[in-house]
């Protein structure tokens, strides 16, 4: 418990000290109209609070007497004789004059607390001028103002930014932390290409272990691990390969192939991707196929005139596709037969 000192001198009208006086401390409102003036507070004589003293406090041969009090506004009266002669009301005792000083955490108090220090935090800075003022403050720069437009234009009125989409074709996803992805796909596709073509027939590797390469064009971006062909032919104990080249300049690069096959019967094969799951943006790729004899065949659409192929004399090994190729670009006329500008009937899921 904090307890304050005080300090009494008590002295006639002629100044001279007044020895044997009787001084009583009163919580207010006091009652001094008769003697003993009441409630009388508790005070003590030593520092810690620990010792009380039975009012009166009677002052020493030069009219003086102390003792220690919880800090506080009181009454002082002073007798002599059993008479009371003095009172003095609103005595701030271990104050400031503007009322105790109550410190909390949290609205909790800090009961032993007699000194308050404030300190810097993470981001925070705190600054006294010295003479009772402290300011706080953020480190955190302020973010500078959102500029919102559309296609340019100012949103002159705008605060918030809603991005939704009323077409099929486009899906918006928020990642939580502000960033939004789009994705443009084909409603009810699925992850399905294929062709309208006028006529479909089936392809025959051109030899052993020769490329065919048809033109491919995916029309959205795209996740898949597997690849679907239709079989048109096929026999016991041949090895096929097909798969998707990216064409870059006049190199063609493999992103996906499902290695390896035998083709047994006309049937849809549907087989993983020997690199996992891949993604591919819309553009303009080619399909490759390839065989370790010149008898098995997969399915095309056969389109009503083209008249540029991509070709290669690059060949496979052992009826897989390598990793990339030498791409040249010719011209043909149209003629049914010529496998060669077939679209392929391919399925990317």
């Amino acid at each position: 418990m904090s307890v304050f000192r005080r300090d009494e001198f008590v002295r006639s009208v002629q100044g001279q000290s007044v020895p044997g006086a009787e001084v009583f401390v009163c919580t207010q409102p006091a009652n001094a109209s008769s003697y003993p003036p009441s409630p009388l507070a508790p005070i003590f004589s030593d520092p810690a609070g620990t010792i009380p003293i039975i009012q009166p406090v009677i002052t020493d041969g030069f009219g003086h007497c102390a003792f220690y009090v919880v800090a506080g506004t009181y009454t002082v009266v002073v007798a002599n004789n059993n008479i009371i002669q003095q009172i003095y009301p609103d005595q701030l005792i271990g104050s400031n004059g503007v009322g105790s000083v109550s410190f909390e955490t949290n609205g909790i108090a800090n009961t032993d607390q007699a000194l308050l220090n404030l300190k810097d935090g993470t981001e925070i800075t705190v600054t006294s001028d010295g003479i009772g003022g402290v300011v706080i403050d953020t480190n955190v720069p302020i973010p500078a103002a959102i500029d919102l437009q559309t296609n340019g234009s100012d949103n002159t009125i705008q605060t918030k930014l809603n991005l939704h989409s009323t077409d099929a074709s486009i899906v918006l996803t928020s990642d939580g932390a502000g960033g939004v992805d789009l994705k443009g796909f084909v409603p009810g596709a699925s992850s399905v290409f294929s062709t309208v073509a006028s006529n479909v027939s089936g392809i025959l590797a051109p030899g052993s272990n020769d490329i065919r390469l048809l033109l491919l064009f995916i029309p959205y971006a795209i996740t898949f691990s597997n690849l679907s062909v239709q079989c048109s032919g096929g026999g016991s104990g041949h090895s096929n390969d097909w798969g998707i080249y990216k064409i870059t300049g006049t190199v063609g690069t493999l992103v996906a192939n499902v290695g390896p096959q035998t083709l047994t019967s006309a049937t849809l094969y549907t087989l993983a991707n020997l690199q996992g799951p891949v993604t591919l943006q819309s553009g303009l790729y080619l399909f490759a196929f390839t065989s370790d004899v010149a008898s098995d065949s997969i399915e095309v659409g056969e389109p009503v005139t083209i008249t540029t192929v991509y070709t290669t004399i690059t060949n496979s090994a052992s009826g897989t596709l390598p990793a990339s190729i030498v791409l040249s670009i010719g011209s043909l006329s149209y003629s049914t037969g010529d496998v060669t500008h077939g679209i392929p009937i391919v399925a990317l899921s």
